[in-house]
């Protein structure tokens, strides 16, 4: 837990390092005369917004997984029809696919139900799509959903395949861990902060579920939810 700890405050320290340098260096550039130049200056304002954003947002995330793990996140729990929450969060990425070129269909049981929290169950089709979008150049994006049968249970399994980059065998293990990135310089141009998939298996979990993965290098990724049929109120 010690180490845990220490990890954390490293890794949100270095988060914060980069875009606190930034915000510096173009406030300095700007005192020094920067802002005589009614172009430059107004890049530089527009870059001071950006990064502020991106500080603001990534303690918006800080904020919520604490939350989560401290078991303070409030729940609403009813019947939710799997194949309109699949198809509503698969409408609002469907822009960001077309602009890459990709396909993104959706192959969903139309009777499906499962009693679950529908904001946690958009939020986490929502970071794994989002993922596949941010992590497939070419080909498709398939969200399948359907209800499996196991030997440990019956499950409304939400499947995300793509077509992507695929995940190394050696990352697999640590991919939902806070702040862990496959490609630490890729994930940064990408704008992600290695907090998604952790936040996902955290309501995953609280939903009385768990998601799981597979994936190839060069052939893509599958990211799975799974919900009890009548996954159960107050793990969360």
């Amino acid at each position: 837990l010690e180490r845990i700890r220490k990890d954390f405050v490293a890794n949100v320290s270095h988060e914060l390092r980069t875009p606190v340098a930034t915000l510096r260096s173009l406030a300095e550039a700007l005192l020094m005369g920067g802002n005589e130049d009614t172009e430059v200056r107004d890049q530089f304002l527009q870059a001071i917004a950006d990064e502020a954003e991106r500080m603001g947002k990534l303690l918006e995330t800080l904020l919520e997984l604490a939350q989560l793990e401290a078991g303070r996140r409030e729940w609403h729990w009813q019947s939710v029809l799997v194949s309109d929450c699949v198809a509503q969060v698969a409408e609002r990425f469907k822009p960001f696919a077309e602009q890459k070129g990709l396909t993104l269909t959706v192959r969903a049981e139309p009777t499906l139900r499962v009693r679950t929290d529908p904001e946690a169950l958009t939020q986490i089709l929502s970071n794994l799509l989002d993922n596949a979008v941010k992590y497939t150049e070419r080909g498709e994006i398939t969200v399948v959903a359907e209800r499996v049968e196991t030997a440990d249970g019956d499950w409304i399994a939400i499947h995300v395949r793509d077509t992507g980059v695929g995940i190394p065998r050696e990352h697999l293990s640590r991919i939902f861990e806070r702040f862990y990135r496959v490609d630490k310089a890729r994930s940064r141009q990408q704008g992600g902060f290695g907090l998604g998939l952790s936040i996902a298996k955290h309501l995953a979990e609280s939903l009385g579920g768990k998601i799981t993965v597979q994936s190839e290098v060069g052939k893509g990724s599958t990211f799975s939810l799974w919900l009890p049929t009548g996954s159960q109120e107050g793990n969360g």
